[in-house]
């Protein structure tokens, strides 16, 4: 039997900063100047999980990886021979 664990489909600004791993602040800030869509009932604020995924996509940029830098067991390796 395969277990499959359901994903939250809306999460609080604090569970959104601690998913991606920045400061509640950085995703407070993205809802007030509208670039985050956010959702309010009673003081109760939540992010879909989904337009937190379109928001990292469209305002991160993608971490740039170069050439030189090889992961540690190749060099180990290299070294090695």
């Amino acid at each position: 039997m395969i277990k499959v664990e359901a994903q939250p489909i809306a999460v609080s600004l604090l569970r959104a900063a601690e998913l991606l791993g920045v400061h509640e602040r950085h995703i407070l800030n993205a809802v007030r100047s509208h670039e985050l869509r956010a959702y309010q009932r009673g003081i109760a604020v939540r992010v879909l999980t989904i337009d937190l995924v379109d928001w990292v996509r469209k305002h991160w940029k993608p971490r740039r990886t170069t050439k030189s830098r090889q992961p540690r067991e190749q060099k180990d390796k290299q070294h090695a021979d």
